[in-house]
């Protein structure tokens, strides 16, 4: 195997010598010396050829390089959906690839579907595609009888890259069928090369001079809303923010944001979080805090969801050879409700160089917060070594202090996680020792559980046959052994997991997995639990999606620290329609064992009642219509009928426009409301009596400068 890979390392840098001299005009030019093709299939990893050809040409117009493609179409061709801008459209797709600094193990995708959609990002070193990087890349999508023919424009002044010229790039092609999920590529490029992948491309010369885009882009927006609960509204410095964009070089770029604001942001979901021992987690959704984050890898070590409603924040990122680095900063805003402190004003930062080489990477990151009589700093570092494609070494650790204005000593712990993965043909496994200090406390970051440490071994197979009646099939393992404390000699956690999975003719997924294991109650006392699921998603049509899930178990119940029955049915569902409208709704609705109403011991002969409802459901349905690239509209709505509080449900609704009326000219206009459920449904009144707990409208005009 060493041989082999030494082999294609050479090989790589002999072609390297040859590169295809990419030629310069305003014309189209399609000749045998700056065409692209004979792409093979790379998922299913069989190597297999095209039977319907693509070919891709490439040239350089000014600032920009033009791709045109040719790909061949039957009946099979799938057109997709109207989706907006980076989302799935769920049809064909053609993307290109270019590799600007193959030493920096990264690469910009540009993404082309039959009706238009646009979806550019940035191909990582972990080899996902952050698609929240956006650039001003354009293509024009013509669909005739037996032929798809595409052209990219893509600005090359937004890149970074050596001002070295010519200009010595890499560049990989990918096609995409919907009908059957394949993917070919030209040349051979499988994400599980890893950071061969890079190198794995076709190398091109561009000669023309490229010029940096104008460095400084602004846009400022105005934000007008209503209370409609208050029946209020004002003007204040709070309805006006600005973001600023500056390019100086192509290695380095700095963003900031004045005031930044979310009001199209979508609501959270409503989620089954009522048995919950921690704080619930809720997934970054604000594009400030999305974009551009691969450059830090932080993890949850840096939770911004713990920043409510930045004053301000920047982000500095730039590249030096093989390092990545990047400096984020966010001050928050001091929330007050009736004179009770709600969020601190606190400062957020984080710092992170990462270099990396072909085997080795070395992510390095200082994380911190601080505040009147607060901080919280952190070192983090993620060192990985890759001796051969199949095998990986890593360590992963989080060392962190923390001291309260009241308290009079700091916290000082540490998070250690060291992994040794196996990934080579249909056999994956993982072993990995996790120590967690007992004195650890960072609320930078999401972090709930201290003082514990463990071994886990993850183990999978799973085997593709895309010609087969049964698509693939797969088994996963998992197996843990821990300790609840560090100071126990012996471990006693332990959990085991097993999933098993077949997929028919790719519409038919079945699925079954069963769970054992212990969990720690409130007092720390620890209880066997288990978990049986078995489920079915079935496609028939591309418009149609559903699933189904059963589970049944014995979960532990933190608030009266007792293992009780739980069964749970869960609901999934996707429709397609007219190409331009999409809905999806999922749903869980939970049967538990226990009483409603309870009797909670607080000790020293106190019992108080605890009335728990133990008979509900949380359910979101979403809705999406995109009538054109300029406007789409949006909407969202959860319920949760768990019934607490004198509340016998809980509703969230959202609605939002998007209208682009100019190139880079936005407006946006929105409601959203929250609502309480005070009088049960009935047969006279079966939608009950709902109280408005928040209700609001807001317009938003955002402009590009």
């Amino acid at each position: 195997m060493r041989i082999i890979i030494l082999l294609s390392v050479c090989i790589i840098a002999v072609t390297g010598l040859w590169a295809t001299a990419i030629p310069i005009s305003n014309q189209a030019v399609l000749t045998d010396d700056n065409v692209f093709g004979s792409l093979v299939r790379i998922d299913p990893d069989d190597s297999l050829l095209e039977s319907l050809k693509t070919k891709f040409w490439l040239w350089q117009d000014g600032n920009d390089l033009v791709v045109y493609a040719e790909a061949e179409i039957d009946s099979t061709f799938e057109q997709g959906n109207h989706s907006r801008r980076d989302e799935n459209a769920s049809g064909d797709m053609l993307r290109v690839q270019l590799v600007t600094m193959p030493q920096s193990y990264m690469a910009y995708a540009y993404v082309a579907y039959p009706l238009g959609n646009l979806a550019d990002g940035i191909r990582k070193k972990d080899m996902s595609i952050d698609y929240s990087w956006d650039s001003h890349y354009s293509y024009r999508s013509e669909i005739s009888a037996d032929l798809w023919r595409v052209t990219f424009r893509i600005p090359l002044g937004e890149l970074r890259f050596r001002q070295e010229q010519p200009y010595n790039w890499r560049v990989i092609f990918s096609r995409y069928y919907e009908v059957n999920s394949a993917t070919y590529s030209s040349p051979y490029a499988n994400t599980d090369q890893m950071n061969l992948y890079f190198m794995s491309s076709h190398p091109i010369s561009l000669s023309g001079q490229i010029t940096r885009d104008f460095p400084v882009t602004l846009k400022p927006y105005f934000v007008k809303s209503y209370d409609l609960v208050n029946h209020t509204d004002s003007f204040d410095p709070q309805n006006l923010g600005l973001d600023v964009a500056f390019v100086p070089s192509q290695k380095l770029r700095l963003k900031l944001s004045f005031n930044p604001d979310f009001s199209d942001v979508p609501m959270d979901s409503a989620s089954d979080d009522y048995n919950n021992k921690f704080p619930p987690y809720y997934s970054e959704n604000r594009f400030f805090f999305t974009e551009d984050l691969q450059v830090f890898n932080l993890g949850d070590y840096l939770y911004t969801r713990n920043i409510a409603q930045p004053q301000f924040a920047y982000k500095l990122t730039g590249n030096s050879g093989r390092i990545n680095w990047g400096i984020l900063g966010a001050l928050d805003k001091e929330i007050r409700d009736e004179g009770v402190l709600i969020n601190r004003a606190d400062y957020y930062q984080a710092i992170s160089i990462n270099p990396s080489w072909e085997k080795f990477n070395l992510s390095n990151s200082l994380i911190s917060r601080v505040g009147d009589g607060f901080y919280n700093h952190g070192y983090y570092g993620n060192y990985s070594y890759m001796p051969v494609p199949w095998l990986t070494v890593s360590t992963d650790n989080l060392f962190a202090i923390q001291k309260e204005q009241n308290e009079p000593d700091q916290h000082r712990g540490v998070i250690s996680t060291n992994k040794l993965s196996y990934n080579k043909g249909d056999y994956s496994g993982t072993l990995a020792y996790i120590v967690v200090s007992a004195d650890l406390v960072h609320d930078t970051g999401y972090i709930t559980e201290n003082d514990y440490d463990g071994w886990n071994l993850d183990l999978a197979w799973d085997k593709i046959s895309p010609e087969a009646f049964i698509n693939s099939r797969g088994i996963n393992g998992s197996f843990s052994l821990s300790r609840s404390t560090l100071s126990q000699s012996d471990y006693d956690l332990n959990n085991q997991f097993l999933y098993a999975y077949i997929w028919l003719k790719r519409k038919l997924f079945l699925h079954t997995s069963i769970s054992s294991g212990t969990d720690l109650g409130t007092d720390r006392d620890i209880f066997r639990t288990w978990t049986f699921n078995t489920g079915f998603n079935y496609e028939p049509i591309r418009q149609l999606n559903f699933g189904v899930r059963v589970s049944q178990g014995e979960s532990l119940i933190y608030s009266l620290n007792e293992v009780h029955d739980r069964t749970a049915l869960l609901l999934s569902c996707g429709i397609n329609l007219a190409r331009k409208f999409r809905v999806n709704y999922n749903g869980i609705f939970n049967f538990l064992g226990y009483p409603e109403l309870n009797e909670l011991d607080l000790g020293g002969g106190v019992v108080i009642p605890l009335i728990l409802d133990n008979k509900y459901g949380v359910n979101n349905l979403t809705l999406v219509y995109n009538h054109s690239k300029a406007l789409s509209l949006s909407g969202g709505m959860g319920l949760s009928t768990y019934e607490s509080g004198g509340r016998y449900a809980n509703l969230s609704y959202y609605g939002n426009l998007r209208y682009e009326f100019k190139p880079g000219y936005f407006l946006y206009m929105g409601l959203k409301s929250q609502q309480s459920q005070m009088e049960p449904s009935t047969i006279s009144d079966p939608l009950g009596q709902f109280r408005r707990d928040m209700a609001s409208a807001y317009l938003k005009v955002a402009l590009t400068l």
